[in-house]
């Protein structure tokens, strides 16, 4: 076939070309891997009748340890697993990326003295699990 040069398939190309100088990226950003994972847990009693008091940072780091090593033994307790807030029964704690699977599933599955872990939210993002803000999760 030959060449097209006729006026509209010029003017196609210019509108083209217009389009593209007319683009303008405001941001951009990608994410590559991530460091962190965050979870909501909750300290929940297994008899409806029991009640669990309030805990405390030690109480849970204990818990949240003994969960971890039942499961994976000494490697489960290496996992760093920093406390962000607890507030009730209530622990937001924040986990490497990579251990995120040991660590649901030493939660979900350890029980003892009547209570157990239950996770409420957990993901990547800490904005996801607290609403559109994570500034209320600080406030006291």
């Amino acid at each position: 076939m030959a060449n097209d040069t006729s006026p509209s398939n010029t003017t196609d190309r210019k509108r083209k070309a217009d389009d593209t100088s007319r683009t303008k990226i405001l941001a951009d950003c990608t994410v590559r891997d991530f460091t962190w994972y965050y979870l909501d847990v909750s300290l929940v009693a297994q008899q409806p009748t029991s009640k669990t008091d309030p805990i405390d940072a030690l109480t849970a780091k204990k818990y949240l340890t003994i969960a971890m090593t039942q499961r994976f033994g000494v490697i489960g307790s290496a996992v760093s697993i920093d406390i962000l807030k607890i507030e009730n029964d209530t622990v937001w704690i924040k986990v490497p990326f990579e251990d995120r699977i040991m660590v649901t599933e030493a939660l979900s599955g350890w029980s003892g003295n009547g209570i157990a872990w239950r996770i409420k939210q957990s993901g990547p993002w800490l904005g996801g699990l607290t609403g559109s803000s994570s500034r209320h999760l600080f406030d006291d």
